[in-house]
């Protein structure tokens, strides 16, 4: 697996593969767009409104990758 990403409740963490050993890193290779401070964002915002956030997230990323 290339990265895997990962919640504990307070902390994200995002590792990507690099020479066979998974190094911790602030944003995804797949999702360079996509940092961390974003998805901690996206949490805040999907506590008051799951549905809310999740629409404003998917525009976001679809206004990022344009």
């Amino acid at each position: 697996m290339p990265e895997f990403w990962w919640f504990n409740g307070r902390e994200w963490k995002i590792s990507a593969l690099e020479a066979g050993e998974y190094v911790e890193c602030d944003r995804s290779p797949t999702f360079p767009m996509i940092e961390k401070t974003n998805l901690y964002q996206f949490l805040e915002a999907a506590f008051l409104d799951e549905v809310s956030a999740e629409i404003a997230f998917r525009q976001w990323v679809r206004q990022q990758i344009q």
